[in-house]
Order: C-alpha cells, then structure tokens, then sequence
C-alpha cells in the first residue's frame, strides 16, 4: 500500500506589482481586450493568433518617421487633458529606444482632439525637463529627468475596427547620442488600448516585450524594460 507523506509547507509572498498585475487582467477581461483563458491552445483552423499591430521606422532628411496599423474596435480615443498621461488613458502608439544620453519612450496619441508627442526618459545626460509620476503603489512618486512634449507632423485616418497613424519627428528633438540612419539598436514598438469611454488604459501590446499585463498603476505602466527590447535596423 502506498505511503503518503505531508510535505512542508511554505509562504506565497504576493507583492503590490502582483496585485496590480491581476488587476489589470481583469480589466482587460471585463472590456473585451482580453479572452477568457482556456485550454486550447491551438487556434481555429490552423490559425496562428491575430496580430493586433504592425509598426516601421524610417530615417531620412533628420526626421524618424513612423507608421503603425492598429486593430481597434473603438479607434484612436484617448481622454487625457494632460500630454503626460496618454500612455494611461486610451490608445497611443509607442516606441522605445536604447541611447547613450538616456534611453527615451516616445508616447503619441489624442490630446482632446489633436496629436500630440510625449518624450520620456528616466535619465537624461542632457537636457532636463523632470516630472514625478505618482500611483497608488508609489505614494512617494517616481522621477522621471526629462518629459516634455514635442513637435510631430502627423496623419491619423480612422477605419471600422481600427487605425493608421503616419508621423514624423525631428531627431534633433529625441536628443540622441548619435544619428540612427544606418544603425542597428536595441528598442521596441508598442500601442496602448483604451476603455469604451476612453478613460483609461486597458490593454499594452508590444512587439519584442511581452511583461506588459500592469494597467492599473500609472508608475509601472510608464517603466522601460530594455532587457525585454529586440533589435530595430534603421
């Protein structure tokens, strides 16, 4: 007869980044930006997942230009008064991108009817523009050296089910350490997803960084991860 034996048992520590984490799931779940999970792990007819975005960049003449194609029932809503917090309100493109002089996110979305270009970067070695960003987490705040917006020429057209945005940006304006034509460096493409009402930040989709569940804490939603970046050739 086999012998059962108890195991020892121990402590499960849940941290405020889990809690904030299950959170965000299940507002995903409750807006429709998230499936129930199930165990079929193999799509309908042979189909991989859909692919919610495409995104490129391209330099030329000093500028970075963009395009991104997004998937989106509810297209281009973002219902942020202030440019510093699109990234938590609603649909925005993203980008991010490794640099000498401070490793910069680069947030464009709606601000009350006009496109609007956010920069951040935690640190900066040049200019400084600091703004401290505070959650329910993060009583404290946390400091980030430059944030700021800046100029973008931009053409967004809206579709049933989704958008395009075209935009550019002067390079002198992203304050690189060195031009990007012709270099290969490391960062990422990303959209964020906005409520019905776009209110609020639902649902953060990358290309390379795929730790992106937290929406419900406006701190950790802001952080870069640049050990989950991958390589953009320009």
């Amino acid at each position: 007869m086999p012998c059962l034996e108890a195991i020892p048992g121990g402590k499960i520590e849940v941290t405020q980044a889990d809690v904030a984490t299950a959170n965000g799931f299940k507002q995903q779940l409750a807006s429709g930006k998230l499936t129930a999970f199930t165990c079929d792990f193999e799509p309908e007819g042979g189909e991989g997942p859909a692919e919610l975005f495409t995104a490129s960049a391209k330099c030329s003449n000093g500028r970075v230009s963009f395009e991104y194609d997004v998937e989106d029932k509810t297209p281009w809503v973002n219902g942020a008064s202030d440019f510093r917090n699109m990234y938590a309100m609603g649909d925005t493109v993203d980008f991010q991108l490794a640099d000498a002089n401070g490793d910069l996110r680069l947030s464009v979305g709606s601000q009350q009817g006009k496109v609007a270009a956010a920069l951040y970067k935690q640190k900066s070695k040049t200019e400084k523009a600091p703004h401290t960003f505070f959650s329910g987490v993060y009583r404290d705040g946390v400091t980030w050296e430059l944030v700021k917006e800046i100029p973008v020429d931009a053409k967004v057209e809206k579709r049933d089910g989704g958008y395009k945005i075209s935009f550019s940006i002067a390079e002198k304006d992203l304050g690189l350490a060195a031009p990007l034509a012709g270099r290969a460096v490391k960062g990422d493409f990303g959209v964020t997803f906005g409520d019905t009402a776009g209110r609020d930040t639902v649902l953060r989709v990358f290309k390379f960084n795929k730790e992106t569940g937290i929406v419900s804490d406006e701190v950790e939603e802001l952080k870069l991860q640049p050990n989950n970046w991958g390589t953009i050739k320009f």
